[in-house]
């Protein structure tokens, strides 16, 4: 049985016959064919056979009203669908088609691809709305270790690496903040002179700040460097006002800032430069107040000659220091220029011979040497009544002297005239050692000093042990050695010629442990070698030993035997024990 349908047709009328088991032989009907019967007119629409219509089919048959509005082709169709308002948008959609459906996922799906967000887009909008200021205001160091990026600026992250970029730029970002404020902390210790005190809280600590962050930050280095440049103008100031102390301090400052620096060398040479010309100026005034007490050479380290040659090896151009010199090189000449004339041919020699230590180069050394060879002594002529009762004078110029025959001359040759000057040279070690013996230590050094400096081994000796114990000479262990060192060859040689001075100096060496190991057996064995040769020294020496147990089995009467005959022969030393010991020397 079929159902009687309205004249109207709903939106779901083809969906319901459908769903209520219409066959195959339905034929849904056009959008025309529904417009036409909306309108009453059929467009050439086929004859349909009652006969042998499908009993199934269903027959459309719209009859026109006068109520309905016309409608076109693409027009809107609501007003079909929601007559008898059945349906609605339900029925709509089960009217879509697969194709329609097809075209709509593909939409969607287009949609989706443009539309869906990215784990980049939550990156660049996290910087963007945590960061963006900084980013935007960041004046950091232009970054060359990357490829610039690719399609533009919004390419400047890529999802491989763009949270690494986001974090070195944020961390870049607030090491900028961090020198942004040093900088402006170091600018307000500089304007309050907070170079680098208190300790930690000034501008040399802000700035090293700075440069643990950034090691290659300028304007940290420039800092630095105005700094140091403070502290040398103070240094320098300090020098001209004479304050050393001062400027020393300004140096300490500079070295703790840069160890090795232009500025610090620059203020360290002008402090050194300072200080040897207040010493220089020192010596000169020391020079000049003996020089006018004609303490020329003596006494040692206490004479007008020692100043102005500590003078010279600071500053060898000084010209006061080399003037100085060779005036007193000159008094000497004049010295030996009158010894001559007195014919005293040995004291000549002996002024000579200290003229060749003060200057070798002196142009008056062949002048003398020619005057000691030729002039005739004019002290051994037989006086004259005229030569008693006038008196003599002395001429200065060496030609005026009266020259021997020429027969005669020949009989003084240069080895007289060595032999002469080491007559000379042992009347001086001899005066120096009973100066040094009798205690005048300060005389005995001037008088040994020069022939130490000539060379004369036993000189520089006995100068050695004066360092060593401290006799007219600050106790210098150094010195000590360094002057036996260079002794001990030719007193060694000596010894073994069987000297007796040498022998007993050995046998000291070997005593005091100076340069030599400690052997007291040696010691023992070199004073007896003296002391039996009868060197007072030697038998001074081997007493003490005795009497000290020393090398040997301590005895009383041995070493009072010794000193008694040091003593004989003048030695103080031998008497001084005996008093001590209770005995009369």
């Amino acid at each position: 049985m079929t159902e009687e349908l309205p004249n109207t047709v709903s939106d779901n009328s083809a969906s319901s016959a459908k769903q209520e088991g219409v066959g195959d032989g339905f034929k849904k009907p056009s959008r025309s064919e529904i417009e036409d019967a909306v309108a009453g007119v059929k467009r050439n629409a086929p004859k349909i056979n009652q006969a042998n219509a499908n009993p199934n089919a269903i027959d459309i048959h719209l009859e026109p009203s006068a109520n309905r509005r016309q409608q076109v082709i693409g027009g809107d169709l609501t007003g079909i669908s929601r007559r008898g308002n059945r349906g609605g948008w339900a029925d709509r959609i089960r009217e879509v088609n697969f194709v329609n459906l097809i075209a709509i996922g593909i939409v969607l799906a287009i949609l989706a691809v443009f539309f869906w967000p990215t784990g980049s887009d939550n990156i660049v909008r996290e910087i963007s709305t945590e960061d963006s200021s900084a980013v935007a205001g960041y004046q950091g160091v232009e970054r060359t270790d990357e490829p610039p990026a690719q399609g533009g600026a919004e390419n400047t992250f890529s999802r491989d690496n763009d949270l690494d970029r986001a974090t070195e730029f944020r961390l870049e970002d607030t090491q900028q903040r961090q020198i942004s404020l040093l900088l402006g902390a170091a600018q307000q210790h500089i304007a309050s002179g907070e170079y680098s005190q208190p300790p930690g809280n000034n501008a040399v600590s802000r700035y090293r700040q700075i440069l643990q962050i950034d090691s290659s930050n300028r304007a940290a280095q420039e800092g630095l460097e105005f700094v140091r440049g403070r502290f040398l103008t103070s240094g320098l100031d300090a020098i001209r006002l004479g304050d050393i102390a001062k400027a020393e301090l300004a140096l300490q400052k500079i070295e703790e800032i840069e160890a090795e620096s232009d500025e610090g060398i620059e203020l360290a040479n002008s402090i050194q430069a300072s200080r040897t010309a207040a010493q220089i100026s020192g010596l000169l005034s020391q020079a000049r107040q003996a020089k006018n007490a004609n303490q020329l050479i003596l006494p040692a380290r206490a004479n007008a000659l020692y100043f102005y040659q500590q003078v010279a090896e600071l500053d060898s151009n000084n010209e006061e220091a080399r003037k100085g010199i060779l005036s007193i090189a000159d008094e000497f000449v004049n010295k030996a220029n009158a010894a001559v004339i007195d014919g005293e041919l040995q004291a000549a020699t002996g002024y000579l011979a200290t003229v060749s230590v003060i200057d070798s180069k002196h142009p008056s050394i062949p002048l003398i040497e020619s005057m000691i060879a030729n002039a005739e002594p004019i002290a051994s002529k037989a006086p004259t009544p005229d030569t008693q009762t006038e008196p003599r004078s002395q001429p200065t110029v060496a030609t005026t002297l009266p020259k021997r025959p020429a027969q005669v001359s020949n009989n003084r040759t240069p080895s007289s005239v060595a032999k002469e000057r080491e007559a000379f040279d042992r009347q001086y070690l001899q005066r120096g050692l009973d100066a040094y013996y009798r205690g005048n230590y300060e005389q005995a050094a001037g008088l040994l000093q020069p022939l130490a400096d000539k060379g004369v081994a036993r000189a520089q000796f006995r100068i050695a042990y004066m360092h060593y114990l401290g006799r007219g000479f600050e106790k210098d262990r150094t010195t000590a050695d360094e002057i036996i060192r260079a002794a001990l060859p030719a007193v060694q040689k000596f010894a073994d010629e069987g000297r007796g001075w040498a022998q007993s100096d050995i046998g000291s060496l070997y005593e005091d442990g100076l340069v030599l190991a400690r052997d007291y057996a040696e010691a023992i064995y070199w004073y007896r070698s003296a002391a039996e040769q009868g060197y007072p020294g030697a038998q001074t020496n081997l007493g003490v030993m005795y009497a000290r147990g020393l090398g040997v089995t301590s005895s009383r009467k041995t070493a009072v035997e010794w000193f008694q005959r040091a003593a004989k022969q003048g030695d103080i030393a031998a008497k001084r024990n005996l008093e001590a010991m209770g005995i009369t020397p």
